[in-house]
């Protein structure tokens, strides 16, 4: 079933979502794009048609950290190193792409899937520094 979605701005158009049978709310937008997305769906069903591939770490998802994001991140989990260091570590980890789907954007922003960046910080053990 299709939801219209409340915003803050009551002269807004109608925007819809629907949600999953896990209860997730995905957003399908105005009337037009309802509208479209029943048209593929249909062509789906009917033929099998699909869009190129979409990788679940691309950016357009919008669950990306950037490195600041992370470092808070694994502050909640507990990690107390050094911040910078911390930040440093993530960023040697993105380059060295131990963290998949780490991108870094033109302008040097680091842009890190949270489920991924969780992975790796499961599994990372912070290393004895020298002082």
């Amino acid at each position: 079933m299709l939801h219209p979605l409340i915003t803050a701005d009551p002269e807004a158009p109608v925007m819809f979502c629907w949600i999953t049978a896990d209860g997730d709310p995905l957003l399908i937008g105005e009337h037009d794009a309802v509208l479209a997305l029943r048209d593929d769906i249909a062509k789906y069903l009917a033929f099998g048609t699909v869009g190129a591939p979409i990788a679940d770490t691309d950016p357009a998802w919008g669950n990306s950290y950037d490195i600041g994001d992370a470092v808070a991140e694994a502050e909640v989990f507990g990690y107390t190193d050094n911040p910078t260091r911390l930040a440093d570590t993530i960023r040697a980890a993105c380059r060295a792409g131990r963290i998949r789907g780490a991108t870094q954007t033109d302008t040097g922003r680091w842009l890190i899937p949270r489920r991924t960046f969780r992975h790796w910080l499961q599994n990372y053990t912070p290393k004895p520094r020298q002082s």
